[in-house]
């Protein structure tokens, strides 16, 4: 991941654009604000088997698109594994979580973009990034299962259970 730039040189840490979000790094592009409203746009840098809540956007469509590295995308009875070049779609009220897989080990670079507020859940349970790498463990933000649910719910996310819980865990998948 490099640092963008403009001409007046300033950066994504800079613009406040980069963020640690959990285990990972993730940089807007094109925030919800910034589109009218239309959708939120970045780029995540997130470690070999990171993985997120559970959770359901009930009115949000989200894609991914593997830049290096790849992920496992979880959505309702389906399992979707992708690489570099791939895209799917986690359709708006379909339960999804994903893990993060990459064949040697490394970190993964994934677009991502969302039809609501993404960033804006950032910045609620993460952190200003320090630098345009993973967070070390001591970096990390830590916020409780519980606040997380909190700041998903005022951005139209539902979180439905932790990390390593899937949507086939649920009883309407079962």
């Amino acid at each position: 991941m490099q640092a963008t730039s403009d001409a007046s040189g300033s950066t994504a840490l800079e613009e406040g654009r980069a963020w640690w979000f959990f285990d990972a790094l993730e940089v807007t592009h094109a925030s919800f604000a910034e589109t009218g409203g239309h959708l939120a746009f970045g780029e995540s840098l997130s470690p070999d088997g990171s993985m997120p809540p559970l959770h359901v956007h009930p009115e949000q469509d989200e894609g991914f698109y593997v830049l290096e590295g790849g992920m496992r995308l979880y959505v309702g009875r389906d399992v979707i594994d992708l690489g570099p070049g791939q895209f799917a779609l986690a359709p708006r009220a379909i339960p999804h979580t994903f893990r993060v897989s990459s064949p040697d080990g490394r970190p993964s670079r994934i677009l991502g973009w969302i039809t609501g507020p993404f960033d804006e859940f950032v910045h609620d349970v993460g952190k200003p990034a320090e630098g345009l790498r993973l967070p070390t463990e001591d970096e990390q933000p830590s916020p409780d299962l519980d606040a997380v649910t909190e700041a998903a719910a005022k951005r139209g996310i539902i979180i439905l259970g932790p990390p390593g819980m899937l949507p086939t865990d649920l009883p309407e998948y079962q």
